[in-house]
């Protein structure tokens, strides 16, 4: 057997004493299709293998984003598990995978960690931060939760000013490898974005700017400094549905 702790996020229900049996043992097939969890991973999905990580983070994610045997996303539990055999490494996700993913043929229940996990891709990133990157050496977010733009994305034009506006942990479901971010149905590129915010002008990036409620109309903003301004709706450029007239900024 092995030795360590490993966490396997995963199908809900199971007990202490339970096996996590493989896909092929209990005769499904999934396709997890090509989404990236990891840069390097090749998102191919080996049927005859439990997959456990000593991270209980990566774990959460994994649970997160079960789907049963018809294909239909549940929210998935967490176990600490015991494997059968010493895992060794998920060779989908190559050497940045150290201590991330492996797998082994079987695995026991030991303890229900956590029960219907429903997390964000936010919050996904947010607990397997240390392990997101883009290449070996390339990080995706600093420890704050700040996106790390990738080479693609500073060739495509993004800049600091256009980092500072995107919130925390963004998923790459909100941004494309290029940066560019859905408005209206369509793609913006970072200057197009970064235009949309020329009449805030903001001169320290430690104020940020959100709505208080969204259900109010004209809306209240209030910034981090603790001010509260009005809203009006103009347009700049047009299609931009929200400007912020009247912000003061100590």
């Amino acid at each position: 057997m092995a030795v360590g702790q490993y966490f396997h996020g995963g199908k809900p229900g199971l007990a202490p004493g339970d096996f996590i049996r493989s896909a092929a043992e209990l005769g499904f097939q999934f396709e997890y299709g090509s989404k990236k969890w990891l840069s390097g991973a090749k998102a191919e999905y080996d049927p005859r293998f439990v997959y456990v990580t000593p991270e209980r983070g990566t774990a959460m994610g994994y649970a997160a984003r079960y789907v049963d045997e018809s294909g239909l996303p549940r929210p998935g539990w967490v176990y600490l598990v015991q494997p059968d055999e010493t895992p060794v490494l998920d060779p989908d996700y190559g050497p940045l995978a150290a201590g991330l993913a492996e797998r082994c043929s079987r695995a026991t229940v030991v303890e229900v960690v956590a029960r219907d996990v429903c997390l964000s891709e936010r919050e996904q990133n947010r607990l397997a931060w240390p392990h997101l990157h883009w290449a070996p050496g390339l990080p995706q977010f600093a420890e704050d939760g700040t996106l790390i733009p990738s080479p693609q994305m500073v060739e495509s034009g993004v800049v600091q000013a256009y980092i500072d506006l995107l919130p925390k942990w963004i998923g790459l479901t909100e941004v494309n490898g290029h940066g560019q971010m859905t408005v209206d149905g369509g793609t913006a590129s970072p200057s197009e974005v970064l235009s949309r915010f020329d009449h805030v002008r903001l001169v320290d990036h430690g104020h940020i700017v959100s709505i208080i409620n969204r259900r109010v109309v004209p809306n209240v903003l209030r910034c981090s400094c603790g001010d509260e301004f009005g809203e009006s709706p103009i347009l700049s450029p047009p299609g931009f549905r929200v400007g912020f007239v009247g912000a003061r900024f100590s």
